[in-house]
């Protein structure tokens, strides 16, 4: 076995793991997964690892060389060479970043990008950085490439998203300053870490390694996430101290079976568990399962469960080895084996070794019977422990000697069963209990057994009968009463009771018959003076009478009986019945406040599910809802556990429970949510409770779901949650790309129409109010856009309102439309609907026409706005260079070639308004605008084409 250095995390995962990371399951027959393979138990696919694209996170300086500032790389896109891919475009970008813009927000939504040399050559990538704001900026890949990269002093991560979250932790120690946020950073980062099972996973690890919580947006399995923090524990970063009782409490966390590599995991910290015999304890159980198939396995436990002789043996004996004589080795070599003595040939080392076992297993057995193993009772010779332990397993194959106990528990269990069996087989006092049972006779052994009681529980409830002529008829072989004696030899010595002589536990004959129902008599014969000796079976007798007078309707004397058993029965189950039973007759006296009284005592002595259904049933109002809650936390049935919720919902709803949310309705509500639900309806039932009326909880609560359609449900309810709670532009996206994969769902869930109506009614609701970049709809727009979800004239529609959303902001700002702005959200949808214009009826046309007018409006004026204001500052600028002093021809060429870039990016500007002008036509834009944008145009043309000229003349 080799020991690991703590700081190899690359031991705990090679590349291509045999296992699921997912369940820890291992396929059989298979050395290595395949690529692409999907795990056999949970169908998960057996990707590993993927860091995704290399430059996401990297930070870069920009700017120039005295001020230069830290940028962050947040994704990449590919592009065609045309849209701005080339030199010229990185150069462009580069002048972004080097003057005082704040372009409007732009992101693309989740676009996983290749290598460069995996595309086309008509296609290049851009990479999008944030640098002043939160808007990503795109720049060339070429151009990135050859900026200074900066190195962070946190540590090592692998995965794209990982970089991110390295950025965020090293900015807020002071490492760096930068103007971007953290939030949005981290939206990026779950962008980047989404792309693929392989990217989760990545950004999984990345998260261990830098210390910070499990992110849920990752969508892994609770196993693997715990594996993962497992792994982080077991390999930590330098400065951070390990922890091997976490580790051990995590990897006990996994599936038994599962998570072959705990085993590495586990041998760096060998130091630490064997100094600890807890540690040591717990982590020989982890690691048992896989000593079969693993040799590292077989040679740590056997580490771990070396004993402190063992320890002394070897090192005594390597001693003696190095410093004794041979006669000294030999001596010491038998001692260890166990083997003869050297001085001492005749001595019969096997019958020695052979007794000393027998001792040892016999001590055992006499010191704790329960608790001896099997091996040990087998070498004992405890036929009578053995065999009750058969009994208690109904394993019929193990009682087929011929010894006394196992005959007796051979007859038992077919007893039980209903079988044939022979009465002489059965110890005297089993013997006679099954015939008292059989012929509903209550005698001293079946009064001194509570276990047999409930077998006569009908002959109790019918009353005493006259004794008859003759004792009980034997059992041997009979079947009165049978077909219901089943369940009534549970005790068989299984409470513990002081051992016999021979190692059974002592009262085991009279054991074996608990709850075993006879019907073959009328009524139940009782012996004399039986109340005498026991007085709890006369509690138990007096129950009978009350259930008689319950039949008979005469409610107050069964009260006042099951009370007086109450007041007298030292069995809590016995007391808890009476008090059922007498809160049952106090309710149909119609006396419910003692009802709910004598409930709410037995529910204090013995609470039991059906208690706290009847104290529901009592209740009236808002005090229903305790008990309603007591029996969810009774009731092992998911069935009752589901129609104690619904009862409280009914309830609530139809307001019989008092004004607000009550905190035990609320405690319900959460309660179902921690438990898988079978109900679909019911598990949208209780999230929409907790959204109207929980929502602070609801966010960031821990749902537990079955199937895709809740999970799904719950991410959007839970994000949705999250945004009314804190609107951001953050928490709006993460409720939209929740949403998307509600509507993705087969079928798809009615209720998705009406929350796409909700969604858009609030992206119309922003768009239309003023611009705010910490609710700025438009990232969630422009991922709603991106999906199959929206028909085409709701498309159009979104597209163009956020696009003139935009254009409002900058024109206040006094500037334009970033350029790939413009195409996406204002140019690209009026192309779209002049090809598509066919597939709409005339009404959507009418609605399409209005909102791309509106929008071609709102950001032809702002492009106008800022054209007029750069033709002032241009005009400026010309009239600058025509007054500097010209010395000679080279200086004057100078002069011109910086008057014609005055005029290149003058042209610009009125290219870009002259396409805005373009698109207007045919849509019903206001004549005047479209007049004076046009007379605009000609003007700034005819100008910029006579000084042109004149400059071409110099």
């Amino acid at each position: 076995m080799t020991l690991r250095a703590r700081s190899e995390p690359s031991a705990a995962e090679p590349p291509h793991t045999r296992w699921c990371r997912a369940c820890g399951a291992v396929p059989r027959g298979r050395l290595h997964q395949a690529q692409g393979e999907s795990c056999g138990p949970c169908g998960t696919p057996l990707d590993p690892p993927e860091p995704g694209p290399e430059r996401i996170g990297r930070i870069v300086l920009v700017g120039n060389r005295l001020l230069p500032r830290h940028a962050v790389a947040v994704a990449e896109r590919v592009v065609g060479v045309g849209q701005g891919a080339g030199p010229a475009a990185g150069q462009q970008a580069e002048q972004h970043l080097s003057h005082e813009a704040d372009h409007p927000a732009e992101r693309d939504a989740r676009q996983h990008v290749g290598r460069q040399a995996g595309h086309g050559g008509d296609q290049g990538i851009e990479v999008l950085v944030l640098d002043r704001s939160d808007t990503p900026v795109p720049i060339a890949v070429e151009r990135f490439d050859r900026l200074p990269e900066v190195t962070l002093p946190v540590p090592a991560v692998t995965s794209a998203a990982g970089r991110l979250w390295a950025a965020i932790r090293a900015r807020a120690a002071g490492a760096f300053r930068a103007r971007w946020s953290d939030a949005a950073v981290d939206s990026a980062a779950v962008d980047a870490a989404t792309i693929s099972l392989g990217t989760r996973r990545s950004a999984a690890l990345d998260l261990v390694t830098l210390g910070l919580a499990p992110r849920p947006e990752l969508g892994l399995s609770r196993f693997e996430t715990a594996w993962y923090q497992a792994r982080g524990v077991a390999y930590p970063p330098p400065g951070r101290p390990g922890d091997p009782a976490a580790l051990l409490r995590l990897l006990a966390e996994l599936p038994a079976g599962g998570y072959p590599d705990r085993v590495r995991l586990l041998m760096p910290w060998l130091t630490e568990l064997c100094a600890d015999p807890r540690l040591r304890g717990t982590a020989s159980e982890l690691v048992e399962p896989f000593t079969t198939s693993s040799a590292d396995a077989r040679a740590l436990v056997a580490v771990l469960s070396a004993s402190p002789q063992q320890d002394v043996e070897e090192l005594l004996g390597e001693y003696v080895r190095t410093a004794g004589t041979e006669g000294e080795v030999a001596l010491a070599r038998a001692i260890v084996d166990g083997g003869p003595l050297p001085d001492a040939p005749g001595t019969n080392a096997p019958a020695l070794a052979d007794l000393r076992r027998h001792a040892s297993a016999l001590a055992r057995c006499r010191e704790d019977p329960g608790g001896a193993t099997d091996e040990d009772l087998a070498t004992v010779g405890f036929v009578a422990e053995r065999a009750r332990r058969a009994y208690l397993a109904g394993d019929a194959a193990a009682l087929s000697g011929d010894h006394e106990a196992e005959r007796h528990y051979r007859a038992l269990l077919s007893y039980r069963a209903g079988e044939p069996f022979e009465s002489t087989d059965l110890r005297p006092v089993a013997r006679s209990v099954v015939a008292q049972l059989d012929g509903s006779v209550a005698g001293a052994e079946v009064a001194a057994d509570p276990s047999a009681w409930p077998a006569l529980w009908r002959a109790a409830i019918e009353g005493p009968r006259v004794a008859v002529e003759g004792s009980p008829a034997a059992v041997g072989g009979s079947r009165a009463g049978a077909e219901e004696a089943r369940a009534g030899v549970e005790r068989a010595g299984a409470d513990g009771e002081p051992a016999g002589a021979d190692g059974e536990p002592a009262g085991v004959d009279a054991a074996g018959v608990a709850g075993v129902r006879s019907g073959a008599r009328s009524g139940l014969l009782v012996e004399d003076d039986l109340r005498a000796e026991h007085p709890e079976f006369g509690c138990w007798l007096d129950l009978g009478a009350v259930h008689r007078s319950l039949a008979d309707g005469h409610w107050a004397g069964a009260a006042a009986a099951a009370d007086a058993v109450a007041s007298v029965s030292g069995i809590l189950t016995l007391r808890a019945e009476a008090l059922n039973l007498a809160a049952y007759a106090c309710w149909q006296l119609g006396r419910t406040d003692d009802a709910l009284r004598r409930l709410d005592e037995a529910l204090a002595v013995h609470p039991t599910e059906g208690v706290a259904v009847n104290a529901a049933l009592v209740a009236d109002g808002a005090a229903v809802l305790p008990y309603l809650a007591r029996v969810m936390g009774l009731t092992a049935s998911p069935t009752v556990r589901a129609g104690a919720l619904t009862r409280a919902i009914d309830l609530w709803t139809a307001g019989m429970c008092g004004p607000g949310y009550p905190p035990a309705l609320a405690a319900m509500v959460r309660g179902g949510l921690a438990v898988p639900q079978d109900d679909d309806e019911l598990h949208r039932t209780l999230l929409t409770l907790s959204f109207r009326n929980d929502r602070a909880w609801l966010a960031s609560a821990s749902v537990t779901v079955s199937g895709a359609l809740q999970e799904r449900t719950t991410r959007y309810v839970q994000r949705r949650a999250a945004y009314e709670t804190r609107p951001s532009k953050v928490t709006l996206r993460a409720v939209t790309v929740a949403l998307v994969g509600v509507w993705r769902l087969h079928p798809r869930p009615a209720w998705a129409t009406a929350e796409l109506a909700w969604l858009t009614d609030v992206f119309e609701r922003l768009l239309e109010a003023p611009f705010d970049s910490a609710t700025n709809p438009v990232p969630a727009v422009e991922t709603l856009l991106g999906t199959e979800v929206l028909d085409l004239a709701p498309s159009l529609i979104l597209s163009v309102r956020a696009g003139a959303h935009l254009a409002r902001a900058a024109e206040r700002r006094g500037r334009s439309l970033p350029s790939e702005t413009e195409r996406k959200l204002v140019l690209d949808p009026v192309r779209t609907y002049r090809m598509r214009r066919a597939e709409l009826d005339e009404q959507d046309r009418k609605s399409v026409e209005a909102a791309l007018a509106a929008g071609l409006e709102a950001a032809t004026g702002a492009i106008v706005t800022v054209t007029v204001t750069r033709n002032r500052q241009l005009v400026r600028r010309f009239r600058q260079l025509e007054m500097e002093p010209v010395q000679d021809y080279a200086d004057g060429r100078r002069v011109v070639a910086q008057r014609m870039y005055v005029l290149d990016r003058f042209d610009g500007h009125v290219r870009r308004c002259r396409a805005y002008l373009k698109a207007m036509d045919g849509l019903p834009v206001n004549e005047g605008f479209v007049r004076q944008v046009r007379d605009a145009i000609d003007g700034w043309t005819g100008i910029s084409s006579r000084v042109r000229r004149s400059l071409r003349a110099v």
